[in-house]
């Protein structure tokens, strides 16, 4: 048979073990996730409505969920590991979102309950820190207060800008923002906060294209809370969780970012035609997505100490001791 072009590159490519890994992992949960909102909206029906809040949220975070556990196995209904609890951030959005779906429920008891869920994830997800002695006292209250801030502030401007513009524009940019933070956390040395993070750049990916063929598609107060918890909770455990302690900035920036998506707000660009404000909104997050990984990359270039302890603890492990190729579990337990 004649040699066929590109066979070797992809046959290169199909004993990947990382490529396998991310099939396995990205994206498999990811095409089920859309199939599964599909079935659940069936949006090719006459005159269907916009999907409900609680739809798009089983989607997107039983994506999330099912992206851990195909990584890392199931550890138990609370695990002892602080990484392994990641899991509720996707299992406290659903179930705001069934609360969401209320369409009576004032605006005030949405942001509540998202606050109460922001600082059940953080305090969750932290409890290496107190465990480790490394917060202490009113620092306990502090850092908790201020990462919770942060989480609201992912999920507040998730849901602001969905709920703002609708259609497939807003999908990009919450993209552009979860590419950010996988590239920061592989950069920080979390291979496996970063492909976690990797689905949900994957999910908004396939919701962009559903978005074009129907327009009524909305995921504020489902998918886009799942993705203020999800990234958010991602962002906490990759800042107290690396390795050493310089990539962090990098990590600092990117929690601030999500108040660029408010940039259609501004008076300047409010008047501006939509294409515009995306493009204006689009340009501003891929900036700070790119200052946030070179500062990860640069302090952690700079850094005195060695950035890998020799342990399994932010998915460094070489592939001897890890034929599959999947980035090891973190382990902060």
């Amino acid at each position: 048979m004649p040699d066929v072009p590109f066979a070797g590159l992809f046959a290169g490519l199909r004993e990947n073990p990382m490529v396998l890994e991310t099939l396995r992992s990205v994206v498999a949960p990811q095409v089920g996730a859309i199939v599964l909102l599909l079935l659940l909206w069936r949006p090719w029906r006459k005159q269907a409505p916009a999907p409900l809040p609680i739809v798009t949220a089983i989607s997107l975070g039983a994506a999330f969920i099912a992206a851990q556990f195909i990584a890392h196995g199931w550890h138990g209904w609370y695990p002892g590991d602080t990484t392994r609890r990641i899991v509720y951030a996707g299992v406290l959005a659903i179930a705001i979102a069934a609360f969401e779906s209320w369409p009576k429920l004032p605006n005030p008891a949405r942001h509540a309950l998202r606050l109460v869920a922001s600082i059940a994830v953080v305090w969750m997800l932290t409890a290496h820190r107190r465990r480790n002695g490394d917060w202490s006292g009113a620092d306990i209250w502090i850092w908790t207060a201020l990462w919770s801030a942060i989480v609201m502030l992912w999920t507040t401007c998730a849901n602001n800008i969905a709920s703002r513009r609708p259609g497939p524009a807003w999908p990009l940019l919450l993209s552009i923002l979860a590419l950010g933070l996988s590239l920061t956390a592989y950069k920080a040395g979390a291979a496996s906060f970063s492909q976690l993070a990797g689905l949900l750049v994957a999910w908004m990916h396939g919701v962009f294209i559903l978005a074009l063929i129907w327009k009524k598609l909305d995921l504020t107060r489902g998918a886009a809370t799942v993705f203020g918890l999800g990234a958010g909770g991602l962002l906490v455990l990759t800042y107290t969780g690396v390795w050493p302690h310089g990539p962090r900035w990098g990590v600092g920036l990117l929690a601030l970012a999500p108040l660029l998506l408010l940039t259609p707000r501004l008076p300047r660009v409010r008047t501006m035609k939509p294409l515009a404000q995306f493009g204006i909104t689009a340009g501003l997050l891929a900036t700070a997505a790119a200052g946030a990984v070179a500062l990860a990359t640069y302090v952690d270039a700079e850094d005195t100490g060695d950035a890998d302890d020799g342990s399994d603890l932010y998915g460094r492990a070489e592939l001897i001791a890890n034929p599959t190729g999947a980035p090891a579990p973190p382990t902060l337990a």
